[in-house]
């Protein structure tokens, strides 16, 4: 049974409560990673893979969240351990500092516009969209992807979290 103070159901809307969430406990995922901090949400990761543990510690290497390895390493997540985490995490203000920071960043890479200007300025210029460098195309996906957030699409793209702005800290 869940303590009083927990709501538990089967589905939530997670963009909703992300705009009045203190912080986020995540598995890590990208989307979930781009909407947390779209909100200036802090968070505590517990990745399931690989992938996601790179995405965990790009976020800790920014300041805007930590990492429970448990999982990785075939360790139990204890409550306790959930707790000490989201009270670190709650009780230290450089992770909301950090998550304010990123949420600027996010939301002044221009969006879906602004990628789709660039992949035209690009092809414009006689070049192919096949070798537009990579940090351009990075760029271009983050963009696109930040859009998908604000307009709380639950469209799942894949975007690269530490590569363009995020890589300028």
């Amino acid at each position: 049974h869940a303590p009083a103070n927990f709501t538990v159901h089967a589905h939530v809307p997670q963009l909703e409560v992300l705009q009045h969430a203190d912080a986020f406990i995540s598995h890590g995922g990208m989307n979930s990673i781009h909407e947390a901090l779209y909100y200036g949400v802090p968070l505590v990761i517990a990745p399931h893979q690989f992938e996601q543990l790179l995405n965990a510690r790009r976020v800790a290497e920014q300041g805007a969240g930590l990492i429970i390895d448990n999982i990785i390493r075939k360790k139990a997540v204890t409550a306790a351990v959930l707790r000490q985490s989201l009270e670190c995490v709650l009780s230290q203000h450089r992770y909301q500092d950090a998550a304010n920071r990123l949420q600027q960043e996010l939301r002044a890479t221009g969006g879906y516009r602004q990628a789709a200007d660039e992949i035209q300025a690009y092809i414009a210029a006689g070049r192919s969209p096949a070798t537009m460098p990579a940090r351009a195309y990075i760029q271009a996906r983050q963009q696109y992807n930040q859009i998908e957030i604000a307009d709380a699409s639950l469209t799942r793209q894949y975007g690269v979290l530490d590569a363009g702005r995020f890589a300028t800290a």
